[in-house]
């Protein structure tokens, strides 16, 4: 069996070249928090090289296919048909603008390499050039129209090339029979191309009246060679027969696709809440609205945290548990700078939280001092445990799921396993916590009075998070 790459020749280079300039903007955002600037210059030196790279790839298959159009028509040349002058000056016409349209396009595709993509990019330029495959479609010129096409007559004359090449493709067959050879595939395909053409053309004008373009040349080449061409060319390397038809279309496709992941990226980076390029941690079943929420000032920009990401459906949250892992860092638009002297965000104000300081449960409250204080990280997640320990799961109405299991237990039946149940009621509360990614350890006992004493070691989530030991006394009565 033999092997044959998927992505060969001029293709295939652009692909290596594209794929190592992402590689390269991977590398670069990986580090975690970037300058916007930073990360918008790199992001759209690699845009720039996926869409040139994508123009560069269609600019060679149009040069590939119109050449081998080229060939064709010559084969027809050498037939010996009898057309009537008028339709003989539409074959001349379009058989000299093949040609044309193929030379000129045979040097528009740059030359790339990999290996030189890196260099390129760290300058801000792309690793593929600009093809300048778009100007040289507008600025075609490549036809001589026929003699009395005016911008009035425009859809008449349009209309009598695929009435000329119609009596091609009948003349072809009547010369050969049943013996047909791919010169008449090549003029019945010019038919098609020219109905169509034809077709938008007296679309047009139905519905915005005669064209303006007083320039006949630049009229007729703009409106009907320029798309016949093209019409033509895609017909022709459009056909999924042929392998380099295939990855031609794949790569485009691909390319295309990434290059709108990157402008979102780069749309993201210029919102105006973005001065600073970030990372956050996923918490556990967390959406990507909730994440969006708490540490990219809203939740309306989860479809840019998504796009910077790549993440697609099927979105990470409690149904998708697959994708809901905690820990999970994600690239997220960044927030704005705050005002001098204000403090600059942490790990442990936004990852583990601040919140109103009244004093544990059952506690003495802190003494006032003009204000409410707060308590921050890791004391705020110790506290936000124990109170999640000594709260009888289910009893608030609108965070069912809020609480444990050993309220209701202590007091009740009294055995040898009540301390091991106890624990495990424990370790479950603290595990629902999205803040905590482990549980280390779990131990529980039971004192005379209706009393129960709890103490476990939870891991937060987030790289180089420290342990967090958590130790409650829990009664049945509030």
């Amino acid at each position: 069996m033999s092997y044959e790459p998927p992505f060969v020749g001029y293709p295939g280079q652009v692909w290596a070249t594209c794929y190592q300039s992402a590689a390269w903007l991977a590398s670069l955002l990986s580090g975690g928090a970037a300058p916007a600037a930073t990360a918008a210059n790199a992001a759209l030196a690699v845009f720039g090289t996926f869409m040139n790279g994508a123009d560069a790839i269609a600019a060679w298959q149009t040069a590939a296919a119109l050449s081998q159009e080229n060939q064709n028509m010559t084969a027809i040349e050498a037939l010996p048909l009898s057309l009537d002058p008028t339709t003989t000056a539409y074959f001349t016409a379009r058989t000299a603008a093949i040609a044309t349209a193929a030379s000129g396009l045979s040097v528009l595709p740059p030359a790339v390499s990999p290996f030189a993509a890196t260099g390129l990019l760290a300058m801000g330029q792309p690793a593929v050039p600009d093809t300048g495959y778009l100007e040289w479609c507008m600025g075609l010129s490549a036809e001589t129209p026929p003699s009395g096409a005016t911008s009035a007559t425009l859809v008449a004359y349009a209309s009598g090339e695929a009435t000329a090449w119609s009596t091609v493709t009948n003349a072809i067959r009547v010369l050969q029979g049943q013996n047909l050879t791919s010169a008449y595939d090549t003029a019945a395909r010019q038919y098609r191309v020219a109905s169509t053409v034809s077709g938008v053309v007296a679309a047009v004008s139905a519905s915005t009246g005669d064209f303006s373009e007083s320039n006949v040349t630049t009229l007729w080449n703009s409106a009907v060679t320029t798309p016949s061409l093209l019409l033509d060319a895609s017909t022709l390397f459009s056909s999924p027969a042929y392998l380099v038809n295939q990855q031609g279309a794949t790569l485009r496709f691909v390319l295309r696709s990434l290059a709108v992941q990157i402008a979102y990226f780069l749309l993201s980076l210029r919102a105006p809440f973005g001065a600073t390029a970030t990372t956050a941690s996923l918490r556990r079943n967390e959406t990507l609205m909730d994440l969006a929420a708490r540490a990219a000032g809203g939740y309306e920009s989860w479809a840019a945290v998504a796009a910077m990401n790549g993440v697609e459906p099927p979105w990470p949250g409690p149904t998708n548990q697959l994708l809901a892992q905690s820990g999970t860092s994600l690239l997220l638009p960044g927030s704005t700078l705050p005002s001098s002297g204000a403090a600059l965000p942490t790990y442990e104000t936004n990852t583990l939280g601040v919140d109103y300081d009244f004093g544990p449960i059952n506690g003495t409250q802190p003494a006032w001092v003009g204000d409410i204080p707060l308590i921050v990280g890791y004391a705020n997640l110790r506290r936000a445990l124990g109170r999640r320990l000594q709260t009888t799961l289910g009893t608030l109405i609108y965070h069912p799921d809020f609480g444990s299991r050993i309220p209701p237990e202590v007091g009740a039946v009294q055995g040898a396993d009540e301390a091991p149940r106890l624990a495990a009621f424990g370790a479950g509360a603290l595990s629902a916590d999205p803040r905590v990614a482990s549980v280390s350890s779990a131990a529980a006992s039971v004192q005379p009075g209706f009393l129960a004493t709890f103490s476990g070691v939870v891991i937060p989530i987030g790289p180089g998070a420290s342990p967090v030991g958590i130790d409650a006394t829990i009664s049945p009565l509030p």
